[in-house]
């Protein structure tokens, strides 16, 4: 249509076919009304509106011959015949390629010519007087099957037109939507705070009026988006990054703006100018992108740091290339400043975050390693997994820790690529730098060691002597007992031992402690040692780890004051009677293999694995959670974990009654039924005093009976021990039943 001369021949044809019966078809005086049907005139042929007649030659040539005969000319219809005859024949220039749609055109203009015999459009001549209809009188048109009602629809559809024309000018629809795309009202259409919507004038169309009410959704988001960027809701970093990665896409789209307004601005005819349907084309794809952006918004308009970059590459796993497109252009605006914060974490062990968007955050614990730095899960972006947000709050931690006790880090190159990799790097320098310092200047394999001799009583040789040296004191009332004299049994049992061969700093950390005391308590419920773990390594070696090293030292103490007393018994000899003894032996069987499990199958395979577990570290945490399972084996082992606590209280209820065992054999002997020790009161002669018959008599019942009670209640403890062993999950008790029971001497009972 764009031809030269094929828009000519269009132009000379709608003029004659408007042109009244005395006015000349002069291209150079048109009617005012020319350019309307020209329009039409282009909109008809340019539209899909075609004839429901199958394409048939010879069926348009009969059909016009009958025609023809039908209004008394036969001559005609056979000077048509003779016509179409020679059209069809002609090879060559001048012959008509598509000859039906030329019939077609010359039957249809052969029945709108006037009596008169001159082609008119009557309908037309009323159009422009004819007032606009009512909105509710408005019907769809439907298309019909014959030329005829064709024609009429077009000039009906074409009414329309005029009238809209008439009513809202295109131009000025156009003009007022572009308005409003940048979220300024027009003077047809404004925006309505109450509805949150824009009022249309009732004078559109229904037709425009859609394309319109789509339009003005994009001024909606428009709104909407550039609301969130020009308010000063967006605080930090990274949320300053989103504004400005929707303010760049807002600058594209002002770009296609000054375009189409540039467009807009050509009159109708002239090719390029913007209609209300081209408009509608050339803003289908921004209206996509604003919708997205205004998700992006009402999505991540209230977070802030790693919560707004995670929820922004949530929305980027979409199947749309151009959404994914223009979200990853966001989220690399925004991740840029979140990034940065890494870097300088990772690389100098600098936190910039003053408004609270990185995800490691400043604990202010007293324990710099334990409790300074922790990470805030809700600000961890979902594209950094829980094992790289741990690598990069150990790599900043560590160079803090190393600030801390040596002064800092070798600067290392600032390194550039992708995020994991310069986490890694940054790590790998750090954890080896830090590792290399715990177990050299902080020798943190020698306390390891000296805790295990000293609070795990490894030094038999110290322990023994500690424990012959305090055992009077702590016989006394726990009131009546002096920490400094305490102390000085310590440092003697040092002296008197190969622990004085010991490092100074190691023996300097030793220090007697005395727990509280709750109710009547004698000197061994309050009596223990510690190990006192200076900065830095309390990193390992915390308030916490050091209770429970207390709370297995107390359970060995324990067993070694037990193991002491039978110990007492068995040195009274035969005196006691072989009642007494052979309680005793079973009471020792009991006590030695129980040591002997402790010492061996827990103390020291459990150091074993830690030792390979320290040595097969890579860093500090590693390190400490090695340390952690060690100290839990111990303690699950020993039958003092969480989950033994049933079997626990069994096992002391078993030392509390050889204990009281000790305490009746010792009653016995202090009341002379004992003869291998002498009477304590002083004697003014050589003459023993025995006791009367009858009195010796009701003694020597009582402490039968006391005896018989004292072995029932072990008989019924250690069965019950027994029994409750089984039930343990941790495998390597069975080697303590195996032990306690590797004749089935108990089970065949319970059996």
């Amino acid at each position: 249509m764009e031809d030269p001369k094929t828009l000519d021949l269009i132009k000379e044809l709608v003029l004659r076919l408007i042109a009244g019966p005395s006015s000349s078809a002069d291209l150079s005086h048109p009617p005012a009304d020319f350019p309307r049907a020209v329009r039409f005139a282009m909109r008809l042929l340019s539209s899909r509106i075609s004839p429901s007649a199958a394409p048939d030659d010879f069926a348009m040539a009969e059909s016009l011959k009958r025609d023809l005969v039908r209004l008394g000319r036969p001559s005609d219809a056979l000077a048509i015949a003779d016509l179409l005859s020679k059209l069809s024949a002609k090879p060559g220039p001048g012959s008509i390629r598509h000859l039906w749609p030329v019939l077609y055109l010359l039957r249809s203009l052969s029945k709108s010519r006037s009596p008169a015999g001159h082609p008119t459009l009557s309908c037309y001549t009323a159009l422009p007087l004819d007032p606009p209809l009512p909105r509710s009188s408005r019907k769809p048109l439907f298309l019909a099957k014959d030329g005829d009602t064709l024609r009429e629809i077009a000039l009906r559809e074409y009414a329309e037109l005029v009238r809209s024309d008439s009513a809202v000018p295109e131009s000025a629809l156009v003009r007022d939507l572009l308005f409003i795309a940048q979220g300024i009202d027009g003077k047809l259409i404004r925006y309505n705070p109450s509805s949150d919507g824009y009022d249309l004038p009732d004078s559109l169309p229904p037709a425009s009026r859609t394309v319109a009410r789509r339009l003005c959704e994009l001024g909606w988001l428009f709104r909407k988006v550039h609301g969130l960027v020009a308010s000063r809701r967006l605080v930090g970093a990274v949320a300053q990054a989103f504004a400005a990665g929707l303010d760049d896409e807002l600058a594209q789209f002002y770009k296609l703006l000054a375009v189409l307004d540039a467009h807009a601005a050509r009159p109708a005819p002239e090719p390029g100018y913007l209609s209300l349907r081209r408009l509608a084309v050339w803003l289908a794809e921004p209206l996509h992108r604003l919708r997205l952006m205004a998700v992006l918004a009402d999505a991540c308009g209230r977070l802030r740091g790693g919560a707004m970059a995670g929820t922004a590459h949530a929305l980027a796993r979409h199947g749309d290339p151009a959404a994914q497109a223009l979200v990853g252009r966001l989220l690399g605006r925004l991740c840029a400043p979140l990034f940065a914060m890494v870097k300088a974490w990772v690389l100098r062990g600098e936190l910039c975050d003053p408004h609270s968007e990185f995800f490691v955050v400043v604990a202010g614990g007293s324990a710099l390693w334990r409790s300074g730095y922790l990470i805030e899960p809700s600000m961890v972006p979902s594209f950094i997994s829980p094992e790289l947000a741990g690598r990069i709050l150990r790599a900043g931690k560590s160079i803090n820790f190393l600030r801390a006790w040596t002064g800092g880090l070798e600067e290392g190159g600032e390194e550039e690529g992708e995020l994991e990799a310069m986490v890694d790097e940054a790590a790998r320098r750090t954890d080896r730098r830090l590792l290399e310092l715990f177990n050299g200047e902080f020798r943190f394999r020698e306390h390891c060691l000296a805790i295990k001799r000293y609070l795990l009583l490894g030094q038999g040789d110290f322990v023994q002597r500690l424990l012959d040296l305090v055992a009077g004191e702590l016989c006394q009332p726990a009131k009546m007992i002096s920490v400094f004299h305490l102390s000085g049994l310590l440092e003697s049992a040092i002296r008197g031992s190969n622990a004085q061969y010991d490092d100074a700093d190691i023996l300097g950390r030793i220090k007697v402690r005395m727990m509280a005391e709750e109710g009547e308590m004698d000197g061994w419920d309050v009596f223990s040692l510690e190990y006192e773990a200076r900065a830095p390594l309390d990193a390992v070696f915390s308030g916490e780890v050091m209770g429970r090293y207390l709370k297995e030292f107390n359970f060995l103490v324990k067993l070694r004051r037990v193991e002491m007393a039978l110990v007492g018994v068995w040195r009274k000899g035969g005196g006691l009677g072989r009642r007494w003894q052979a309680l005793r032996s079973e009471m020792s069987h009991f006590v030695n293999n129980l040591q002997c499990y402790i010492m061996f199958e827990v103390l020291e395979v459990t150091w074993a694995k830690f030792v390979e577990e320290m040595e097969a570290a890579r860093d500090l945490d590693r390190l400490i959670d090695a340390h952690e399972r060690y100290l839990d084996a111990v303690l699950e082992k020993s039958l003092l974990g969480e989950r033994s606590r049933e079997i626990n209280t069994t096992l002391f209820d078993l030392l509390d009654i050889i204990l009281k065992f000790g305490f009746a054999a010792d009653r016995r002997c202090q009341r002379g039924f004992c003869p291998s020790l002498p009477s304590r009161g002083k004697r003014k002669s050589k003459q023993k005093k025995r006791p009367q018959p009858e009195e010796g008599v009701e003694q020597h019942s009582g402490r039968t009976e006391e005896l018989e009670t004292i072995a029932r209640e072990y008989s019924t403890s250690l069965k019950k021990f027994i029994s409750q062993l089984p039930a343990q999950r941790h495998v390597d008790l069975k080697f303590l039943l195996f032990r306690l029971d590797f004749t089935e001497f108990y089970s065949s009972i319970q059996g």
